[in-house]
Parts: C-alpha cells; sequence; structure tokens
C-alpha cells in the first residue's frame, strides 16, 4: 500500500533484516511440519487470518517470493490440518478452546478460499458448501463462482498424526477415524507440547466421538459463547481452579496433583514421546510415553480403534501403564456427557 520496500523488508525478516524476527522466523516458530499450531486447532484458525492474508498479499505484489510453498508449503498444510481437525464441522475442543466455534469461523473461509486460488483442490469446495458463507474478497469471488462450476470432491478426513513442534519433534496430535463418512468414529489422542499459555496439563488425553456427538468428552474445554454460567464464553476463573488441572481431562492424575504441579514453565520443558502410529484395515494405534509430569511416575498410553468385523461398530481399547519407585495414588477420569455449571 505505501510502496515502501524497506518496510516490507522489515515486515519479513524482522527490523534489522536479518531474518532473526518477522514473518518467516514466525512461520519457522509457530508451526509444525504438518502445519499444525503450537496452541492447538481453536487458536489456529484465530491465528490463521493474518498468516494467510499476509502471504495472499506478498503473493499477488511479489509472486517470486513463493511465501506458500515457504518450509515445503507450511501454510497450505496449516489450512489443511485446520480442516482435519475437526468433527461434525466442530474444532477439537483441546486446550481453551471454546466448544462451538468450527470450520465455518471467518478465518478458515479466508483461508479456504485462498487455498482454493492456489490449488484448485475440488475437496475444498465441500468445505465451502459447508461453510455457507464466502468472503467478500476477489479469492471469495473464484470460490463462488467454483461452486458454480466445478462439481465437489468429499474433504479426505483420515486418520493421521500431527507432529507437535518447530521440527515436529515434541509430540504430536493424533486422530484415529474408523472413515470418512459422517457419523464415523473417532479418537483424539492428546500427546502434544504444553502448547504456551493457553495449554492444559492434560498429557495423553483423550476424547471419543460417534453418530456426530462428542461421546468421551474433554471437561477442560470449558468455554461456551453466550453461555451466563460459562463467563460467555470469556476466560473462565474455572480454567486455574479446574479446566487447566489434570483432573478435568480424560488421563492419569498421580496423588491427587496436576501434571507438573501444575507450573507452565516447567510444562513448557517437556513433552511426549511418540511411541507407535500406525493405520490398518481392521486396526489402528496411537501410543505415547510420559517421563516428566511427576517427579517419581512414568506414564504410556496406547489406544486402538479395532474395526473387525465382529464389532456391531468400531470399538477403542484403552491401556494405560504407569510405574514409579513408590507407592502412588492413582486416578484415570474418564467423562461422559454433561458439564460443570457450579460449584459451592
Amino acid at each position: 500500500v505505501l510502496g515502501n520496500q524497506d518496510y516490507v523488508e522489515k515486515a519479513l525478516y524482522g527490523l534489522n533484516k536479518d531474518g532473526s524476527a518477522g514473518f518467516l522466523k514466525q512461520l519457522d516458530q509457530l508451526f509444525s511440519p504438518d502445519g499444525y499450531y503450537s496452541e492447538g486447532q481453536y487458536y489456529q484458525r484465530y491465528a490463521l487470518m493474518p498468516f494467510v492474508l499476509f502471504a495472499d498479499a506478498v503473493e499477488r505484489n511479489e509472486p517470486e517470493r513463493e511465501l506458500f510453498a515457504y518450509r515445503d508449503g507450511v501454510l497450505l498444510k496449516a489450512i489443511y490440518s485446520t480442516i482435519h481437525l475437526s468433527y461434525a464441522g466442530l474444532f477439537f475442543p483441546i486446550n481453551d478452546a471454546i466448544k462451538d466455534k468450527g470450520i465455518d469461523t471467518v478465518e478458515l473461509c479466508h483461508g479456504v478460499a485462498i487455498a482454493w486460488g492456489l490449488t484448485g483442490d475440488a475437496s475444498l469446495l465441500s468445505i465451502a458448501q459447508a461453510q455457507n458463507h464466502i468472503v467478500l474478497t476477489d479469492r471469495g469471488r473464484a470460490l463462488a463462482a467454483a461452486m458454480e462450476e466445478v462439481e465437489a470432491q468429499a474433504f479426505p478426513f483420515d486418520s493421521r498424526m500431527f507432529r507437535d513442534g518447530a521440527q515436529g519433534d515434541e509430540g504430536a496430535l493424533s486422530v484415529l477415524r474408523s472413515g470418512p463418512e459422517p457419523g464415523h468414529q473417532a479418537v483424539v489422542f492428546k500427546a502434544t507440547a504444553q502448547g504456551m499459555g493457553h495449554g492444559h496439563f492434560d498429557k495423553l488425553a483423550w476424547i471419543f466421538y460417534d453418530n456426530g456427538n462428542e461421546v468421551v468428552k474433554d471437561y477442560g474445554a470449558a468455554r461456551f459463547l453466550n453461555v451466563v454460567d460459562k463467563f460467555g464464553g470469556h476466560y473462565l476463573p474455572e480454567n486455574k481452579t479446574w479446566a487447566k488441572q489434570t483432573i478435568a481431562h480424560n488421563t492419569l492424575v498421580v496423588d491427587g496433583q496436576s501434571h507438573f504441579q501444575g507450573e507452565l514453565r516447567e510444562a513448557e520443558k517437556h513433552h511426549p514421546e511418540i511411541l507407535a502410529f500406525e493405520v490398518g484395515e481392521e486396526i489402528e494405534v496411537t501410543a505415547a510415553g510420559m517421563a516428566n509430569a511427576y517427579e517419581d511416575v512414568e506414564f504410556s498410553r496406547a489406544m486402538f480403534l479395532m474395526k473387525q468385523d465382529v464389532f456391531a461398530r468400531a470399538a477403542v481399547l484403552d491401556v494405560v501403564k504407569a510405574t514409579g519407585s513408590e507407592e502412588h495414588q492413582f486416578d484415570l477420569p474418564l467423562y461422559f456427557s454433561g458439564q460443570i455449571t457450579d460449584v459451592s
């Protein structure tokens, strides 16, 4: 807009223009090689708009920079992974998520329009149909025209692992799906890094979906838009006392204490180790281990999605192993429908 090339270089490479800061540095640090954003998909959709609009502006004016090809196309991967990390149109509610946010958010509407313009991927048209909203940009106009002229394809929802960390070596969020069809069973296994201040103390927690519903719930995602008892969707006082703590999640609690004693700085130093991720026709498995959440206890968890004909619908097998040198109290919560709204 200003025609000032010096500002462009500073925006991309930092005030010193040496790459130690700026847009490209953020792309290096905040997204994993799979396009996973460190704070989880709720904040990924929030961060998506400035990233993709900025990159699209550069693409229009200086396409030779090829920002959408940077880091093996990490920005396009971020758009696709935001879609993949959803079920029945809603994002998986991990960390400080608002539970009724989904793929129809305006940030992802921009992302889908831009991704369509860059790729022409017909599976994005089915997502645009589900969004039922077109952004008022030339990218949006092109997408609207394509929806009239091109046959949409189903988006390829499948089982996959999204590595965490800038180098992809700080755990992962794994999704096991029984199939791509609506109403399929899905297991979400959270073996990610802490996720900065929005992260919860919920290493190796899981959520289960079936028939379009969240069946085994994540209680830690306690925010709801326009619900008075939940502070209208704002950050809850409950976050520190309940929602962010380990006991509010489907994972192992030792001696009644949260992972890392509820200390963010300590939690930021550690992440789970991915032990397995395999997808087969009859069995899918994801597994990880956590060594530093407690001083004397290490634990691991393996989640199996069993799709054999003996089951009317896919079944989940959950195996947890914990070891320590002393005597400890183990609690393994498993939450179902309902929400805590008031306590004395």
